[in-house]
């Protein structure tokens, strides 16, 4: 019996590193989830009022800019009447002229305004898309863990029951029997705890998607397992850093719309009229003279915008290089740790389980080592599928930082 148990405590404790996840050989070797995930995100991204709120931003940039790149000014139409000694009736039309280009440079704002809005949108779609990968995952890794569970609860069943028949019959002390029911009692706890945690995945999901589903994509396979290189990433066009740059842009044209407006614009005018029998044609120039506002503090204002919006993209740049390298690493890491799990054999945890099973039938081990050592096998089950989950949210986090989520989801075949 001491060999046997030995034997048992030897295949336990390499399968505590080696179990399995419930897969096929071919969903182990394969790396995409499949067309479904590919529709489904296009699906969810084409009605998302994140997206549309977006879109109707960028939408409003563009009509903005249209509008600045009108006339700044309209012309004034002047009507005049004095009854005096004599009639005086008159009409004039006056035009201020842009003279200073205030309508060059706003538009060049207006401009950088439109790409901002664009660029905007790129990252909603970005952040959307990661945000729905990564709760795919974690609803789908909370519900594999829940059906462990599942299974956990219903071997407990079963040896109570068998464990209830021997008691009965005197082949089973009374602690042992009781131990049993304890057992159950602790699956049924862990089984709620599961659910609970399977609702809050599922929660997330629903409130990003929109609705609820019968059925959701399945990750069935893993991420390449080739380590992900930081040397051809550009930073640069990630959209966050691309809008950053672009903001700092608008800022720059802001001081020079801050430097025209300083200009003042002269107004001409022309007036005819008739005062008793005799025309009259007159002629207005008018200029602001810029005495008590002469612009200056708004141009430095806006120079000051500039510098924080430079040292601002600055910052996200060195913040985006940090995210980068460290997701490489967390990548890294999860993979490797799925490779040293995978490479013991991960044998399923069920042939344990039987032999656990008959192992007790054959009183080669009392109740108490029998049910420690099944929770054991459930034990080493959830930490499988929560490496798994791991491992896909790493690459998601990767992917996310590097800017490759649209084209990885859009390669799915």
């Amino acid at each position: 019996m001491t060999k046997i148990r030995l034997a048992l405590a030897c295949v336990l404790s390499v399968y505590t590193w080696a179990g399995a996840l419930g897969m096929s050989a071919q969903a182990q070797n394969s790396n995409k989830p499949g067309p479904a995930l590919s529709e489904f995100v296009y699906i969810t991204f084409d009605q998302h009022p994140a997206l549309r709120a977006a879109q109707a931003q960028l939408d409003a940039a563009m009509a903005r800019a249209r509008s600045q790149g009108r006339p700044l000014y309209n012309p004034e139409i002047e009507l005049g009447y004095e009854d005096a000694e004599s009639r005086t009736k008159e009409i004039g039309l006056a035009q201020t002229f842009d003279f200073s280009g205030k309508r060059g440079a706003r538009s060049d704002v207006a401009r950088a305004q439109i790409e901002i809005a664009r660029a905007s949108l790129d990252f909603a779609k970005k952040s959307l898309l990661t945000e729905l990968l990564t709760s795919l995952v974690n609803r789908q890794t909370s519900q594999n863990i829940f059906q462990i569970s599942e299974r956990r609860v219903g071997l407990s069943k079963e040896f109570l029951a068998l464990a209830q028949r021997r008691n009965n019959a005197g082949d089973l002390p009374k602690t042992s029997f009781l131990t049993a029911r304890l057992a159950l009692a602790d699956a049924k706890i862990e089984k709620n705890n599961m659910a609970g945690d399977l609702s809050r995945a599922q929660e997330n999901l629903i409130a990003i998607v929109g609705n609820a589903r019968a059925a959701w994509p399945v990750f069935t396979g893993l991420p390449p397992k080739i380590a992900p290189s930081v040397e051809g990433v550009q930073l640069e066009e990630l959209p966050e850093l691309r809008r950053a740059q672009i903001e700092s842009q608008a800022f720059r044209s802001r001081i020079k719309v801050a430097q025209r407006d300083r200009v003042p614009d002269p107004t001409l005018g022309v007036r005819y009229g008739r005062e008793g029998s005799e025309d009259l044609l007159g002629f207005r120039f008018s200029v602001p003279v810029p005495v008590w506002n002469s612009g200056g503090a708004d141009v430095d204002a806006a120079r000051a915008d500039f510098i924080s919006s430079e040292r601002t993209y600055n910052e996200l740049l060195r913040r985006a290089s940090a995210r980068l390298s460290a997701s490489q690493q967390r990548y890294l890491a999860a993979l490797s740790a799925w490779g040293e799990w995978m490479e013991n054999g991960a044998t399923p945890l069920e042939q344990q389980r039987q032999i656990l099973q008959r192992l007790w039938r054959a009183g080669e081990i009392d109740a108490v080592t029998y049910l420690v050592q099944l929770d054991q096998t459930f034990t080493t089950e959830v930490s499988a599928a929560e490496l798994r989950g791991r491992l896909w949210n790493a690459w998601f986090l990767w992917l996310d930082a590097s800017g490759g989520a649209t084209k990885w989801v859009e390669n799915i075949q």
